[in-house]
């Protein structure tokens, strides 16, 4: 084979290779989300039928039971989705006013050292509360993710290997950045921004931003090609 030859069938391995693991990532990621959200429910039936059985018998009812339980996972998929992994960063000093404020609602309910003899710092509240919605948003944020990882599995799967190995080959033959009109020109392509999304995957394509703008290539990957090219590869 040709060095052309060559790119093209290395663009082709490594991201649709790469496309082949998100499809698994993706799977597991949608059962164990799925698995997480209903460990979930149960785990607000539990703490809801102990309210009820604490304060009233309403709730202990089969229906109200599950629609409870039900509301309560939906707010998780809502809250999810609203936040981030940081929801409760705010909260990062003991003399904070919503630290202690959330450490004295706490204290009420009887969590904490001795079931609420002893109050817990603001910062040990803010760790606790974190840890749990972190646990509860689990579920949702692997469902999340397992979509965005077919997603991305659908776009690797049509990778332009053609048009990858065309850039990667004008690259190679530069020790420098060439300007992307240059390139567009070369490989006569009109819109080089697919392109250059596609190659983004492969790792070690630099977008040099100037006057003009231009791609690199970065040593490991110039290397790698070099290796592919006239390696033996």
């Amino acid at each position: 084979m040709d060095p052309q030859e060559k790119l093209e069938e290395y663009v082709a391995q490594r991201i649709i290779g790469d496309a082949r693991l998100d499809y698994i990532f993706s799977i597991l990621s949608f059962f164990g989300g799925a698995l997480l959200v209903l460990l979930t429910y149960y785990i607000a039936i539990v703490l809801i039928w102990l309210l009820g059985f604490l304060f009233s018998s309403t709730l202990l009812e089969g229906v109200t039971l599950r629609a409870i339980a039900g509301a309560f996972v939906a707010l998780v998929f809502f809250e999810s989705w609203r936040t981030s992994r940081k929801l409760f960063e705010e909260f990062e000093f003991e003399d904070d006013e919503r630290g202690r404020a959330l450490s004295e609602a706490l204290f009420s309910l009887g969590f904490g050292p001795g079931m609420g003899t002893v109050p817990i710092s603001a910062t040990t509240a803010k760790n606790s509360v974190k840890a749990f919605a972190d646990f509860f948003y689990s579920g949702p944020r692997l469902l999340r993710n397992s979509f965005k990882l077919l997603k991305r599995a659908r776009e690797r799967s049509s990778v332009d290997s053609i048009g990858c190995a065309n850039i990667l080959k004008i690259l190679l033959e530069s020790p420098v950045g060439v300007e992307i009109d240059e390139i567009t020109e070369s490989i006569f392509e009109d819109d080089l921004a697919p392109l250059i999304h596609q190659l983004s995957w492969l790792g070690g394509v630099l977008f040099i931003r100037g006057n003009p703008p231009k791609l690199s290539l970065a040593d490991d990957l110039r290397e790698k090609l070099n290796e592919v090219c006239f390696g033996g590869y």
